[in-house]
């Protein structure tokens, strides 16, 4: 949702998977757009690091504790 209103500070419509287009819904708006922007960017990361961390500590699971929790998340072999 943060892409969408970016772009629509910029004052730009974009198109949604080729389907159809969205148009802008607000005027261009640079404060908008800087606000929208940094968050935008910030929770990006927040999300790109948390994945990491997420897959690092099922990897220590696995190797180090040599617990199952990786292993059942696998699907059953039939």
């Amino acid at each position: 949702m943060l892409g969408f209103m970016f772009r629509w500070a910029q004052g730009e419509s974009f198109d949604f998977f080729g389907l159809f287009a969205v148009p802008a819904l607000m005027a261009p708006n640079p404060d908008w757009k800087h606000t929208l922007g940094g968050l935008h960017e910030n929770v990006a990361w927040a999300l790109i690091i948390l994945s990491g961390l997420h897959a690092c500590v099922a990897l220590v699971h696995h190797w180090w504790l040599k617990d199952s929790v990786l292993l059942r998340m696998l699907p059953e072999n039939r």
